[in-house]
């Protein structure tokens, strides 16, 4: 199944935050395992770190694409260019661009670990590449359930169908504040 995400704009305070820890999270995630690694096999550097942030990113920009392939597909070109805030295309373009230099030099670098270390080294950074993607992937199916489990489209609902949409006592009773209504 292909997880959709709603633009940043459209998540909660809560959600934005979640996935924010999250990202810190695996982050010292892989720091810790890197930390590991080299106290294990007596290797040195950070390699792993940078090879499995580039693999989060990698991972996040491909969705991104296929996203707005589905969202083109579905919709249509919803806004046009010029309905856009020029500030946001124009931030969304400097970021675009970093990724694609982070991305461009972390090939760089593991081609040339390939061609001057053992290949171990270059398998190690392959699967810092993966390990990356994964987490990135996991965080997706975090947000989906964290959607579904709290009905992240809150702006677009209101304050009395979101609690009736999350209570536990839910009935048909009217005199219920919970109440479904009639």
């Amino acid at each position: 199944r292909h997880s959709h995400r709603h633009p940043q704009s459209f998540l909660t305070v809560a959600t934005r935050r979640k996935m924010q820890l999250y990202a810190v999270g695996s982050l010292i995630f892989v720091i810790g395992f890197q930390v590991v690694l080299c106290l294990c096999l007596g290797c040195s550097g950070v390699s792993i770190i940078w090879c499995a942030m580039c693999g989060w990113i990698m991972s996040e920009r491909r969705r991104q694409a296929s996203d707005r392939l589905n969202d083109t597909a579905i919709h249509g070109d919803v806004a046009s260019e010029s309905e856009r805030i020029d500030d946001e295309i124009l931030n969304a373009s400097r970021l675009e661009k970093m990724e694609a230099t982070v991305i461009l030099v972390n090939v760089l670098t593991i081609c040339y670990y390939a061609v001057a270390l053992p290949i171990i080294t270059t398998v190690a950074h392959i699967c810092a590449l993966v390990l990356g993607a994964v987490l990135s992937l996991m965080s997706i199916t975090l947000y989906d359930s964290d959607t579904i489990s709290t009905g992240d489209l809150a702006p677009f609902a209101s304050n009395h169908a979101q609690s009736l949409l999350t209570s536990s006592n839910y009935s048909a009773d009217p005199s219920n504040e919970n109440a479904a209504p009639s």
